[in-house]
């Protein structure tokens, strides 16, 4: 490689391997502190916020959905709470007692249970003795106002001893029978606590026979006169009225729910109430952990993964009914319940998104900037080191030509000396008796120190 080449390459390498290396310093530089950025606003920033915003929203919605249960839970065991009210409320009225009396007496005097003339046929339709309508008529009107007014299905008057049924407003294949013969449903475990312990007493929700199989329950108290029990009232409790609380869907949305469960006679358990989201009617076998926990009088919420497959919020609590304890249990899907706070998590990964976008834009943009300086100290560099090496160059090539010429022998050729000056006037020397003095000349050859006599060390 000619020796030009050699210099302008060295000199270009001089300019530009330390551009290169502050180039790649600076890009280096500022992805660091992007980098830096990004993560404080992840871990410090937008993240936290989210964090404790979403933290806070589950916070609220889990209490919202506890007071949501715990208010339909009170207000099932006021409902029950008035309805053995009522029920003592009636036994206690003398016109209740008056009844039971007459009533008891016209039936005994029909023939009783054992006579098989007293038949219910339904809708408050009968057929009995020709004695006992009068006071059946006597009394009918204003029970069954009663239990219209306060929603109940049915009312009965029974003897205290075996449990004969003398009286019932429906009229139901019960009229007429002994309470111990009906097998089915809570009527004749009802009766007992009222006959034998001689308090209120309530039942457990059962299948009940007379009434086509329907879910029902019982509330009983004793008839008392002059201190002694002479009969025993019960009021059939209608199963609408349970599912017009619980069904109450304010503050639900779309897919929550509440639902109640107890405990059957063999053990297992069974809806108290109708599902309004997912199937299922009163009496439906329904069994798992979170309403064990509430049967065994334990109150809590959690996340759980439902029977769709879809993860819900469930919130469970006990139920006390007269001493029947009940499990009441709200569910909602966990996509709706967190609506809220799945919203925000997706504009913070929004930010989180545009944060990285700026990011990745700035480190195009530094790259392009330092590319551009490169060529642009490229070009300059190889400008300068192009200048630099013929500054460098032409002289040596002068004096290669001159000495060429001498070689061939040409006596006449001169070497390019440069321009000739006034020595005195450029150095301000005041030699008189410098061979230059006071003239334009070559002085390094005539008198500085290429001269065979220098006279002027100074040139």
């Amino acid at each position: 490689m000619k020796l030009s080449k050699k210099l302008v390459v060295s000199h270009l390498a001089m300019v530009v391997v330390p551009v290169v290396v502050l180039v790649l310093l600076i890009i280096s530089s500022v992805k660091t502190k992007f980098k830096e950025l990004n993560d404080q606003a992840n871990t410090k920033g937008v993240m936290v916020i989210q964090k404790k915003v979403r933290d806070a929203l589950e916070e609220t919605t889990f209490a919202r959905l506890e007071a949501n249960n715990h208010l339909k839970t009170k207000t099932i065991e006021l409902f029950f709470q008035e309805c053995m009210n009522d029920v003592d409320a009636l036994a206690q009225s003398s016109f209740t007692v008056q009844a039971m009396t007459e009533l008891d007496a016209a039936f005994d005097a029909g023939g009783g249970m054992a006579g098989g003339k007293f038949v219910g046929h339904g809708n408050c339709s009968y057929d009995a003795p020709a004695e006992y309508k009068p006071i059946h008529d006597k009394y009918f009107k204003t029970f069954k106002t009663f239990i219209e007014k306060k929603g109940y299905y049915d009312l009965f008057l029974m003897c205290p001893d075996h449990g004969d049924i003398n009286f019932t407003v429906f009229k139901e294949a019960d009229f007429g029978k002994r309470t111990r013969n009906i097998e089915s449903g809570t009527l004749f475990p009802t009766w007992r606590i009222a006959a034998e312990q001689g308090k209120v007493g309530i039942g457990e929700m059962a299948p009940y026979a007379p009434s086509n199989g329907a879910m029902s329950m019982f509330v009983s108290a004793p008839i008392k006169k002059d201190g002694k029990i002479i009969g025993v009232i019960e009021l059939q409790i209608s199963p609408k009225k349970i599912d017009e609380i619980i069904q109450e869907r304010v503050g639900l949305g779309k897919t929550g729910e509440t639902y109640l469960v107890g405990k059957d006679k063999d053990g297992s358990t069974s809806l108290r109430s109708d599902r309004v989201i997912k199937i299922g009617k009163m009496g439906k076998k329904k069994q798992d952990k979170y309403i064990s926990l509430a049967l065994n009088n334990k109150t809590g919420q959690d996340i759980k993964v439902g029977s769709t497959g879809k993860k819900e919020l469930v919130i469970y609590e006990p139920m006390n009914i007269g001493g029947i304890r009940w499990a009441s249990i709200t569910n909602i899907a966990k996509t709706e319940a967190f609506a809220l706070a799945n919203s925000i998590d997706k504009k913070a990964e929004e930010i989180g998104d545009d944060i990285e976008k700026t990011a990745s834009s700035s480190n195009r943009y530094i790259k392009k900037l330092a590319i551009g300086m490169l060529v642009l100290f490229l070009v300059l560099g190889a400008i300068v080191a192009i200048l630099i090496t013929k500054g460098i160059t032409k002289p040596i090539l002068n004096v290669v030509k001159f000495c060429e010429k001498l070689n061939k022998g040409d006596l006449s050729a001169r070497l390019e000396m440069g321009n000739a000056v006034d020595c005195a006037s450029a150095k301000d020397c005041g030699n008189k008796e410098c061979p230059s003095f006071g003239k334009k000349s070559h002085r390094w050859v005539e008198s500085g120190s290429f001269s065979n006599d220098p006279t002027c060390p100074r040139t």
